[in-house]
């Protein structure tokens, strides 16, 4: 049977022994716990070693009654395909673990002594009943972490195991930095800040010496600034990010965090430095890049605009249009040149029905940035609005929408209520007459076309039009139509030589002679 500590605890102290000497590439220890078998042969070994890439695989099975275990070892070599090591022990846990230690070392080494022999002897502590409770509070952990998702409280039943262990055997051994690692992974999963910043303090104050190169240590140390990060003790958190980078320059966690300290001392340039670095090496974190965005524009804008612009955006987000105005003001007040505060100051104005106050933010706006197509677009389309009306607007543009995707009966209603409206909006009368000639409506078309007609306030253009009826009419052979067009077109501009030859031609199709002549020669 599995006894979750001993199991843990055997693998977990081959790697933290072995990890003394630098020559050792060790696999990891959530890996070795799975290598239990009843028996192993040689095929076996050899099959785990290729999968995995290793040179040398520790494994065995154990039994433990009354505080002895009686376990079953073996040593697999890769390279020469044999078994280094196979023997039994009937001892307690700490001489059992002492015994793979030092066997192992010799049988892959050849060469051990005393210094050596010490160094893989010393465990952190002779009392067994504090490996029970490391162990078991580590078990606990992994548990907690595997069945929470991350809905951690301290309080819940695998956590409060893992801390009452942890805690136990932190009592035994005080000083052992191993069990603080893992106090500071439970609390700070738990979100217990003050026990964690005191638990990652203990494990750099406990570990002998510096802590070791890379991940394990830039965590510990990053763990460690995080917990005076959330008490808002900048300086200290600063410091233990530093080391955390120290350790494993790539650990982009602490870039971003200490971008964040000098964001919140408003010193927004070495924010970005630190945001950059983490964007660096987490490119693909939006939380990030939206950092390094804010903190550039930062820079562009300053920060009291900024902070103006973004209070009226919420404003804005809420329709609370005339707070949002006040606040997009005061970030204008300040930069005049605020291209996004002006443009939002433009849409809050639209959205109260202010076109004269709207188009001039636009038109601010398209002075500083002549060649963006979006602010033209929207400049033209409060022209329209303060012209026609924004219902107007709204309406005619959703219904050219869906004329441009081809659905000229849908947006033919859209163009209706554009007119209704305001009936005056020429161009809602031009683009509903389309519709109408391309469903071969021609009176209701017509009728469109004269009502756009009559809205152009300048005589030659207005004539021009009803020339441009009538002709359509006049290639459909419908001359009567096309007549009564070409007259509107007279009666605008008299002199119009297009509209008297074409109806002459329109009589002559009719063989109405004599009038026919009679356009022909004036």
């Amino acid at each position: 049977m599995d006894i979750p500590w001993i199991s843990k605890g055997i693998s977990m102290l081959i790697v933290k022994q072995f990890s003394q000497f630098p020559e050792f590439s060790l696999f990891p220890r959530e890996s070795m716990e799975k290598l239990k078998t009843d028996e192993m042969n040689a095929k076996e070994a050899s099959f785990i070693a290729q999968k995995f890439s290793l040179d040398y695989v520790i494994g065995g099975t154990y039994t433990y009654k009354d505080n002895t275990l009686n376990a079953k070892i073996w040593l697999y070599a890769a390279h020469n395909k044999r078994f280094l090591l196979n023997f039994s022990t009937n001892s307690n846990f700490i001489e059992t673990v002492q015994k793979i230690l030092v066997s192992s070392y010799d049988a892959i080494t050849g060469t051990i002594n005393d210094n050596i022999v010490n160094k893989l002897k010393s465990l952190p502590s002779k009392n067994i009943d504090f490996y029970k409770y490391l162990f078991t509070g580590i078990d606990f952990t992994d548990r907690a972490i595997s069945a929470y998702n991350g809905v951690d409280f301290p309080s819940k039943p695998l956590w409060k195991n893992a801390i009452d262990n942890l805690e136990k055997a932190k009592t035994i051994a005080p000083k052992c930095s191993f069990t603080y690692y893992y106090l500071g992974i439970v609390y700070g999963r738990t979100h217990w800040v003050k026990r964690e910043a005191s638990a990652w303090d203990n494990y750099v104050k406990y570990k002998k010496g510096d802590l070791p190169e890379g991940e394990k240590a830039a965590e510990a140390y990053y763990r460690l600034g995080y917990s005076f990060y959330e008490k808002k003790e900048y300086e200290r958190a600063k410091y233990y990010f530093g080391k955390s980078i120290e350790k494993n320059t790539g650990f982009y966690k602490s870039f971003l965090y200490l971008g964040n300290i000098y964001y919140k001392e408003d010193n927004v340039k070495k924010a970005l430095f630190y945001y950059k670095k983490a964007s660096l090496l987490k490119p693909d974190d939006e939380d990030i890049k939206w950092l390094q965005k804010r903190a550039e524009r930062i820079l562009e804008v300053g920060k009291e605009a900024y902070d103006y612009f973004q209070t009226g955006k919420k404003y804005f987000d809420k329709n609370a249009y005339n707070d949002a105005i006040f606040y997009f003001e005061h970030a204008i007040g300040i930069n005049p040149k605020y291209l996004e505060a002006l443009l939002f100051l433009g849409k809050a104005y639209r959205e109260i029905g202010d076109s004269d106050k709207a188009l001039s933010c636009f038109l601010k706006a398209e002075e500083l940035d002549p060649t963006n197509y979006e602010i033209k677009r929207v400049v033209d389309i409060t022209r329209e609005e303060k012209k026609y009306g924004r219902q107007a607007v709204s309406f005619f543009n959703q219904g050219y929408d869906l004329y441009k995707e081809g659905k000229p009966e849908d947006a033919l209603l859209y163009f209706k209520n554009a007119i209704n409206v305001n009936p005056n909006y020429d161009i809602a009368h031009t683009y509903l007459a389309r519709i109408y000639y391309q469903l071969n409506r021609l009176d209701e078309y017509r009728k469109e076309r004269e009502e756009a007609a009559a809205l152009i306030q300048d005589k030659s253009q207005r004539a021009d039009e009803y020339y441009s009826i009538g002709y359509e009419f006049f290639i459909l052979k419908k001359y009567e139509l096309a007549i009564s067009e070409f007259k509107n077109s007279l009666t605008c501009l008299p002199f119009y030589p297009k509209d008297k030859f074409f109806m002459g031609e329109s009589y002559y199709n009719l063989k109405k002679y004599e009038e026919a002549i009679l356009y022909y020669t004036n």
